[in-house]
């Protein structure tokens, strides 16, 4: 068992397990720590940007309870991509309904988007960045909200 001071110093050598870990402290007030879901998600986004598969699917988890389907598939594309491969089924599914009814190329915009934090995730995993220089993957993801998918693809018009 580590300590959070041991976590922590973990965390900021770019240990993704610990980034994850110190977030599920937040989450759940565990270690000394209290509630603090701001606190949490930053961890895992850290966590999430060195291509932690369980901080991605919490990434993804947060999306879905903000309603926000689409970056809620961009981060089940990337939870796949990075250990989860029991979801792939899941999200053809997913795909196959959400072409049908809103067209492919909302899904075109949704893998490229995925594409391209896969590129980030993969750059903080082969040049070891520490917790300061690892480029956050999701720092752009609030000019994604529900506004830029509707006018994009004219969703519920």
């Amino acid at each position: 068992d580590l300590s959070v001071q041991e976590m922590i110093s973990d965390c900021f050598d770019g240990d993704p397990a610990a980034s994850y870990m110190l977030g599920l402290s937040y989450l759940y007030g565990k270690m000394g720590n209290t509630i603090n879901v701001d606190t949490a998600y930053c961890f895992f986004s850290i966590s999430a940007s060195k291509g932690f598969g369980p901080a991605l699917d919490k990434i993804r988890a947060k999306y879905a309870e903000e309603n926000n389907p689409f970056l809620c598939l961009v981060y089940l594309n990337l939870t796949i991509s990075y250990g989860h491969p029991e979801f792939t089924m899941s999200y053809h599914e997913l795909r196959e309904k959400g072409c049908k009814k809103l067209g492919k190329e909302i899904f075109r915009k949704i893998e490229r988007i995925a594409s391209k934090k896969s590129e980030m995730i993969d750059k903080n995993i082969s040049e070891k960045k520490d917790y300061c220089d690892t480029q956050d993957i999701t720092l752009e993801d609030m000019q994604y909200d529900l506004e830029y998918w509707n006018k994009s693809f004219s969703i519920g018009k």
